[in-house]
């Protein structure tokens, strides 16, 4: 398996990470995708991580709360 660094990077953009269809539809991708060369990071705009991030740091991935305001992307 490759190490963080030679790995194809992914960020992943959601409201936030809670339990809806596309959050766990992808997920799922993530569960599957986690021994291949892919790091999954999680951007949420609502500025809250959300309740799947537990699982998603479990997975190796990072949840990245960037709220969406005026000052966006600058925040």
């Amino acid at each position: 398996m490759s190490n963080k660094r030679d790995s194809i990077r992914i960020m992943h953009v959601f409201g936030a990470m809670n339990r809806g269809g596309a959050e766990l539809r992808t997920l799922d991708v993530v569960r599957v995708l986690q021994h291949a060369p892919f790091h999954h990071d999680f951007c949420t705009l609502s500025g809250e991580p959300g309740v799947l991030e537990a699982e998603i740091r479990g997975l190796g991935g990072r949840v990245f709360p960037l709220p969406l305001g005026v000052g966006f992307p600058r925040t």
